[in-house]
């Protein structure tokens, strides 16, 4: 058996009781979605040597024991929509983790640290109540999606743009004024997700990369004077005003 679904109402600590007895299963995804869970219990650590994929979203979920941090092969957490304060220390341990889903919570802060997790692919953490994009961001080199949108970030840091592999970043919906340079010479970035925020200077360097396709600047207090007339007759990157 190599996932665990359930389908009906189910309180955590039960069904791990229950998996006790059936443990010869060994589950390696684990899909409680919508199920009133509010505890996560110690007894997680059972599983921890098969299970690759957690989700746990749209629970109510606080906090996470620091058991959870044992399950070293998780690839997949997804906890959106949970009650969550911050960012859960425990998930640090998770060294191979590939995907992190976190939206729609109540973390204020992405820790420093977050460069420890170097497998990190995707992550995710819109609707939350984030200030700051640490610059340790930077140096998860296989990072390939962001989404930060629906924040309070006032800043993009200089090194984002440096990031070898990401294409995809979305910080529609904070408090941003400005794009950095780093932007213009990324070779990785596709898609800029940038509408709803208070940049009010067109960021002409930006349109120097072709190798970004998309930029999205809509709702911005940008002047309509401030941007370039040649901006019509460029193919790429097109920008969404």
């Amino acid at each position: 058996m190599a996932k665990v679904w359930a389908d009906e109402d189910v309180e955590f600590e039960n069904w791990f009781k229950n998996y006790e007895k059936v443990k010869k299963f060994n589950p390696k995804s684990v899909r409680l979605v919508k199920k009133r869970i509010d505890i996560i219990p110690n007894s997680i650590r059972s599983i921890a040597e098969t299970l690759t994929k957690l989700d746990l979203s749209s629970n109510n979920i606080e906090d996470l024991p620091i058991q959870l941090g044992t399950c070293v092969k998780i690839t997949e957490l997804r906890l959106s929509n949970n009650k969550l304060y911050e960012f859960p220390e425990t998930i640090l341990n998770l060294k191979y983790v590939v995907y992190i889903s976190l939206n729609n919570n109540k973390i204020p802060t992405i820790p420093s640290e977050i460069d420890r997790l170097i497998h990190l692919e995707i992550l995710m953490m819109s609707f939350n109540g984030i200030t700051a994009i640490p610059e340790s961001l930077s140096q998860l080199t296989h990072l390939n999606r962001l989404s930060l949108n629906n924040n309070l970030i006032q800043e993009i840091p200089y090194s984002l743009g440096t990031l070898p592999l990401l294409y995809s970043l979305r910080l529609n919906n904070n408090c941003i004024t400005d794009i950095p340079e780093s932007f213009s010479t990324s070779n990785s970035l596709r898609s800029i997700y940038l509408n709803n925020n208070q940049i009010n200077v067109f960021p002409e360097s930006i349109l120097n990369n072709n190798k970004i396709d998309n930029v999205y600047l809509k709702n911005n207090p940008i002047q309509e004077g401030d941007v370039p007339d040649y901006l019509s007759t460029i193919v790429k990157p097109e920008v969404f005003l």
